[in-house]
């Protein structure tokens, strides 16, 4: 967050999470956010902040925080030889995500990603195992002022893969 004027504005915040770190400059004019979400923080959050330098009026802006995270189970089992559905969700909504996958399915699973969510499907085949195919959630990490499209923070801009991804495992049938 950045103000101009003279001489420099000092800039408040308020509606920000306990877990967000609102740092202003000691000079004025600028202030940083940082901090980690906590599990089952995920969701949009209204933030107002303010400059003020004690000449004029002072100025406000309207900004959205918005926290990515995981809403659909942390992982699921699908048997050998029968069909099996997973579909994996976000906290936000659809156009500001894009989910992929990494690692590998076994064969005759699918991985399909349309409107933010992605689904696994099929019958699959193979030999039992736990497959680690971890689910990366991708978007950038800045609040926007209202209006525009909101964002996660936090999370690396190219992609975030963490522990509260979805991991599956795929088992014989007895």
């Amino acid at each position: 967050m950045t103000a101009v004027g003279t001489p420099k504005p000092a800039i408040t915040a308020s509606g920000l999470p306990g877990w967000v770190r609102f740092a202003p400059a000691a000079a004025g004019g600028s202030a940083t956010l940082s901090g980690t979400a906590p599990a089952g923080s995920g969701g949009v959050y209204p933030v107002t902040f303010a400059a003020s330098n004690g000449i004029g009026f002072d100025d406000t802006a309207n900004a959205t925080l918005s926290v990515l995270g995981f809403t659909s189970p942390a992982s699921a089992t699908f048997t050998l030889g029968r069909p099996g559905s997973f579909t994996v969700t976000t906290s936000l909504p659809s156009s500001a995500v894009s989910i992929a996958l990494s690692g590998s399915l076994p064969p005759d699973v699918s991985y399909n990603v349309s409107n933010g969510t992605a689904t696994l499907s099929g019958i699959p085949t193979g030999r039992a195992k736990t497959y680690s195919t971890p689910s990366r959630r991708r978007s950038a990490r800045r609040a926007r002022p209202s209006g525009s499209p909101s964002t996660p923070l936090p999370g690396d801009p190219a992609a975030s893969n963490d522990s509260s991804c979805p991991h599956f495992a795929f088992l014989p049938d007895f």
